[in-house]
């Protein structure tokens, strides 16, 4: 994950109103005392959205060419964040919009689809079949052109969002890590290699740090 934004403002035509909105963003690499803070910052501002925009993965691709938009914490949009939040889905850099400089029903554009799918559905549940099926094609050329033009497999990618997810249940709730494995589609058994894979700690390590020394947490380091 990489900064936090806050976005404050005062709106006139309505005195007294003071009007938060927190946006972050994630460049997937798993660097976890990045993402600890973000998650802990927007677990401690309950009271306010908070929205993560990730980028849209491509294989060799230069520089931004999109994102996708996930709410983290819906505290209750009001007028002017929801106006926000509009914006942000408006805006050409958003890779949800029909209108995304991508040729629709390419084989790109079937890549793109599924990253979006995955990311902004609160489903934790879509095996490969069913992505396969929500953009016509078949699982095999799935797996094959994910790899092709995104530059990783859709297993890793897949993976890598699941423990995403984790990590901020870990964190920002006291559910079993059974629990969590099981809400983020993974044995138990298997869930921690997976997610010590990623961030280099298991989630036993992880949530004794959030329960035992929640203040110097924001100091972890690898």
């Amino acid at each position: 994950m990489g900064s936090i934004l806050k976005i404050d403002g005062f709106i006139n035509f309505w005195p007294k109103n003071l009007f938060t909105l927190i946006l972050t963003d994630c460049d997937y690499r798993g660097h976890l005392a990045k993402c600890l803070k973000k998650i802990l910052f927007v677990y401690h501002h309950k009271s306010t959205p908070a929205v993560i925009l990730k980028p849209v993965i491509i294989k060799n691709g230069v520089g931004f060419l999109g994102f996708f938009l996930r709410i983290l914490n819906d505290a209750g949009f009001d007028a002017v964040q929801k106006d926000w939040l509009l914006s942000l889905r408006n805006s050409k850099y958003y890779a949800g919009l029909p209108s995304f400089p991508v040729l629709a029903f390419s084989q790109l554009s079937k890549i793109i689809e599924v990253q979006r799918i995955k990311i902004e559905s609160d489903d934790e549940s879509f095996q490969l079949r069913d992505l396969a099926g929500r953009v016509d094609c078949s699982s095999s050329w799935l797996s094959e052109n994910f790899r092709r033009l995104a530059g990783i497999s859709l297993r890793t990618f897949r993976a890598k969002e699941r423990c995403c997810r984790a990590l901020c249940q870990l964190i920002s709730t006291d559910k079993p890590i059974k629990t969590i494995a099981l809400e983020a589609g993974y044995v138990p058994l298997y869930f921690p290699q997976f997610f010590q894979k990623l961030f280099k700690k298991s989630p036993t390590k992880i949530r004794e740090l959030t329960v035992s020394r929640s203040q110097e947490i924001w100091n972890f380091s690898k």
